[in-house]
C-alpha cells in the first residue's frame, strides 16, 4: 500500500496516529480510539500552530486518500475517523514503532515550518 501525500498531509497521518497509539496504551478501545473529532477539534488539541484552514483541507486531503474517514457540516470537517487503510500503512511504514513516528514528526515540521 502506498500513498503520495504531501508533506502537511502526512505530518497529520503522523500526528493523528501517535495520538491513535497513545490513546490505546491508556486503555481506550479500538473503535473509540481511532475518532479523531472535528477538523476544529483537532486544530485546537493537536495542531494549534497551523491555521484552521490548512488543518481542515488536510483532514480532506487524508479524506480524499482514503485513510481519514470524514462527515461534513457547515463546509468544515465535522467529524473524523483513522481508518483501518491508515492504521495498516502506518504499522507497515513504521515498523520499529512509535518512536520512528516521533523521529518523521520532527523532521516534517522542519520542511513545514
Amino acid at each position: 500500500m502506498e500513498y503520495d501525500l504531501s508533506h502537511d498531509a502526512e505530518y497529520l497521518l503522523c500526528v493523528l496516529y501517535k495520538n491513535y497509539i497513545d490513546r490505546r496504551k491508556n486503555g481506550e478501545d479500538k473503535s473509540k480510539a481511532k475518532m479523531m473529532n472535528s477538523s476544529e477539534h483537532i486544530f485546537n488539541t493537536l495542531l494549534s500552530e497551523w491555521k484552521f484552514e490548512d488543518v481542515d483541507e488536510t483532514c480532506r486531503e487524508l479524506d480524499r486518500a482514503g485513510l481519514l474517514n470524514c462527515q461534513y457540516g457547515d463546509n468544515i470537517v465535522y467529524f473524523s475517523v483513522l481508518n483501518d487503510n491508515a492504521i495498516i500503512y502506518m504499522e507497515n511504514r513504521y515498523k520499529r514503532g512509535i518512536s520512528e513516528v516521533i523521529d518523521t514528526i520532527s523532521k516534517l515540521k522542519s520542511l513545514i515550518f
